[in-house]
Order: C-alpha cells, then sequence, then structure tokens
C-alpha cells in the first residue's frame, strides 16, 4: 500500500481486535479519506464464495455497521469473485464483485486489514497521555 499511495500502511490484526475495535478503526480510516484492503484467512475456503489469501478492497458503512468488500478479480477470471448461493450465483443477484458483510462476519473470514489512517488507539492513548501532563 505505501507503494501505492506514499504513505505508511498500519496493519490490524482482526483476531486480536473486539467487533468495536474493528469499527473503531474502520471508522477512523474512513473519516481520513483513508484507502483500507483487507486480507482473508489462510484457508479461507469454506464454501462461501471468500478466497484464501485474497485482497479485498473494504468500504465502511457507519450508518448499517457493515462493509462493502470489492474482489478486484474479474467476474469468472478466477472463479466466484463473491459469496454465492449453492450454484454458484452471488447472493446480491450481481455478479460485479462487491457484496455487504457484517462487521462480525468481517471479523470471522478477514485475518487483517491495511488502511494508511493513524491507528485511532494511538489517537486514545496520545489523548489519555496529554490528560495526564
Amino acid at each position: 500500500m505505501q507503494l501505492l499511495t506514499g504513505q505508511e500502511a498500519h496493519e490490524h490484526t482482526t483476531a486480536d481486535m473486539s467487533v468495536d475495535e474493528i469499527k473503531a478503526e474502520l471508522t477512523q480510516a474512513a473519516s481520513q479519506g483513508s484507502p483500507i484492503v483487507g486480507g482473508t484467512n489462510p484457508h479461507q475456503d469454506a464454501g462461501n464464495g471468500l478466497s484464501g489469501r485474497h485482497a479485498y478492497m473494504v468500504t465502511y458503512n457507519s450508518e448499517t455497521n457493515q462493509v462493502t468488500l470489492t474482489n478486484p478479480n474479474k467476474p469468472g477470471r478466477h472463479g466466484a469473485t463473491e459469496p454465492g448461493d449453492r450454484q454458484q450465483r452471488p447472493l446480491d443477484g450481481n455478479n460485479d464483485g462487491s457484496f455487504v458483510m457484517s462487521l462480525e462476519k468481517f471479523k470471522e473470514n478477514f485475518r487483517a486489514f491495511h488502511s494508511t489512517a493513524q491507528p485511532a488507539k494511538a489517537k486514545v492513548a496520545s489523548t489519555s497521555e496529554n490528560k495526564d501532563s
């Protein structure tokens, strides 16, 4: 990501975070206009249409508390590009590589996400440090 943006990227490992912490980091990144990329778990092939060890563009919607994920692969080029039913038809009816997922499902299916935003945790820590001074 640094090669594309010129800015340092921060990794957030979802297994080490609560859903509220993920929400805070995604909100922080979205408020700063930071690109967000999520990576699926290495052994993801659980029949849910997500590719293991694969990157997806992430957009967070704080109003719905959901993420929209976009697969950079073109439909049909590398198999399924988004979660589908048993016949591999996209659940949203549109095979465009974009689909919506709850934060809970995001935590369950994605190993980590990266953004160029200053981490929300660092902001909270620096705020509390300033109060002690």
